[in-house]
């Protein structure tokens, strides 16, 4: 998806860090519960935790115009 970047804010025991949309509590909720309906076993394989997206690379993908950062380039943040 193109255009301003799809990040949100998450807050978890008094810890603030940033997400992808995807992974915001109510459309995480609201995900797996339509996938449990529709297929158990893909729910079930859905992570059990998550990970925030990195300081330096949340700043980016703000900063670009388009919302996207190269993953060649913020690799190394991920590791």
């Amino acid at each position: 998806m193109s255009g301003a970047a799809q990040l949100v804010t998450n807050t978890k025991a008094s810890v603030t860090s940033t997400v992808g949309m995807s992974m915001a509590p109510p459309l995480w909720i609201v995900n797996f519960a339509l996938l449990y309906v529709v297929k158990p076993s893909l729910a079930a394989a859905m992570p059990a935790y998550w990970a925030p997206i990195p300081p330096a690379v949340a700043a980016a993908i703000k900063a670009s115009p388009n919302g996207q950062v190269p993953y060649s380039e913020y690799a190394s943040y991920f590791d």
